[in-house]
């Protein structure tokens, strides 16, 4: 699900064979139910009351609807409150917009969720195995992309070797299964989860600069100087989105003196592909993160201070930068300029960046898919 009238993250993905294989996979999905008969309509917004939501897909066939939300998680274990996000989420579209099945799809196989079912109670859960069985009696062309999407997926995780296993599990659930009504429900989902809302609201709200006059949000958060709100908001907003793939928080503590000082640190826990490409590619352990309210683009001196904090043989290479506007052009050579020069992986998040990364996150979306397109756009932009 997406919200309405969202601008993407950059960079923009404009041709179809750019853009990150989590797309093209729900872009397949639809093809498939398209392919067995189905009417697919995309992104069908809730309706009044609800806008701010949509659902990825809604399919119809003798008069049988089911909404659906697509999954493609970057990791070898599923984050499981992740996915039960998704399948609160997919529970209330189908209230929502009167259909008759609640579906969520994942790019996992089975056997790898099956302990876990229980969280996906009164909604179907189709997996690869499903995918691929479907695909194998109605398409080829789409299973041959499934299996170079599910390939792509795994080399993200060092597997570039590994066969993908196209053979459905016993038994497979078939999306035959959708064309005839479902029994009566008895209870209605809880509400979709609202903290990444809540926390992008808060933050947008934030005047940028640093007034010695104390803000208050209509949220009624304790008022405060705006450059402090931001700071502490900022850090709920980041625990949250990247819950237990970044743990052991540490805020505003001394580095080599009491003159230089960091927002917040933490640990890279996580197993996803952002995850493993910070510890393996760039071995860092540990992400820096400065929060930065200012009401003008980021100069490159403030690289300069925050590039003095980073130390690549402790294992401390990356640091996250937010700021209301960004980076200013010359502090995205300097970023560039840190990477080439020392290892140092600096990346550029705006307030509204985050703001779109937390709205996802209350669906279900993990942050590192987020931030895999930021992290591909400063790497294929790095020159001499």
């Amino acid at each position: 699900m997406t919200r309405p009238n969202q601008p993407p993250l950059k960079p923009p993905f404009d041709d179809p064979g750019n853009r990150p294989p989590s797309q093209r996979f729900e872009d397949v999905v639809a093809r498939l139910f398209s392919a067995c008969g189905f009417a697919v309509k995309r992104e069908v917004p809730f309706p009044s009351g609800q806008a701010r939501y949509r659902t990825d897909l809604v399919v119809q066939v003798r008069g049988v609807s089911s909404a659906i939300e697509i999954k493609a998680p970057r990791s070898r274990t599923p984050n499981l409150k992740d996915l039960e996000r998704a399948a609160i989420m997919v529970a209330n579209a189908r209230e929502q917009l009167n259909a008759d099945h609640a579906v969520l799809i994942i790019s996992l196989r089975r056997e790898t969720i099956e302990a876990h079912e229980a969280i996906f109670k009164d909604i179907t859960l189709l997996c690869l195995d499903d995918l691929f069985s479907a695909a194998l009696e109605h398409d080829l062309a789409i299973l041959n992309e499934l299996v170079d999407i599910t390939r792509e997926l795994n080399s993200g995780l060092a597997d570039f070797d590994r066969r993908t296993d196209i053979s459905p599990a016993p038994p497979p659930l078939r999306i035959d299964a959708l064309r005839t009504k479902p029994a009566p429900r008895h209870a209605s989902p809880p509400p979709p989860e609202t903290q990444g809302h809540r926390l992008a609201e808060e933050l947008l709200e934030i005047t940028p600069g640093r007034s010695t006059k104390p803000q208050k949000l209509s949220s009624g958060r304790a008022a405060a100087v705006s450059w402090r709100l931001y700071e502490i908001i900022a850090e709920e907003c980041f625990q949250y989105l990247f819950g237990t793939d970044l743990t052991n928080w540490q805020r505003q503590d001394h580095v080599g003196g009491k003159d230089k000082r960091f927002d917040a640190l933490a640990k890279v826990s996580g197993d996803d592909v952002f995850s493993r490409s910070l510890i393996e590619d760039f071995r860092t352990r540990y992400v820096l993160f400065e929060f930065k309210n200012y009401g003008v683009k980021l100069k490159p001196n403030v690289l300069h201070v925050t590039e003095k904090y980073l130390f690549p043989t402790a294992m401390r290479s990356t640091a996250i930068i937010l700021s209301p506007l960004g980076f200013h052009p010359d502090s995205r050579e300097a970023a560039r300029g840190a990477m080439r020069d020392a290892g140092k992986l600096i990346l550029d998040v705006t307030s509204d960046d985050l703001a779109t990364m937390l709205r996802a996150k209350d669906e279900g979306n993990a942050a590192g898919a987020r931030f895999e397109p930021l992290l591909d756009a400063f790497l294929l932009d790095l020159g001499r």
